[in-house]
């Protein structure tokens, strides 16, 4: 099965009812996709860890924010089995 990073990674699907079990509504949540899921949990190992260098004593947001998308990519990519390396 593969990986998709616009797959929904905790979302949820549910119908209202009323007290005779006629659908009255939906409770639906699309959640996050696999994709942002993937990138937060890597942004917060990337955050509580020591990423300094010597020739760059402190990262930019921006830079952590990209390199938290590149391990969700790569983390998809190694899912589905299209690795390079």
């Amino acid at each position: 099965m593969a990986t998709h990073p616009d797959q929904q990674a905790f979302g949820f699907a549910a119908t209202k009812y009323d007290d005779d079990g006629t659908p009255i509504g939906d409770l639906s949540r699309p959640g996050l996709t696999k994709r942002e899921y993937f990138a937060a949990i890597a942004m917060q190992g990337l955050l509580s860890s020591d990423i300094r260098s010597e020739s760059r004593p402190l990262w930019e947001a921006s830079d952590i924010a990209e390199m938290a998308v590149d391990q969700a990519d790569a983390l998809i990519t190694a899912l589905n089995g299209d690795r390079t390396d």
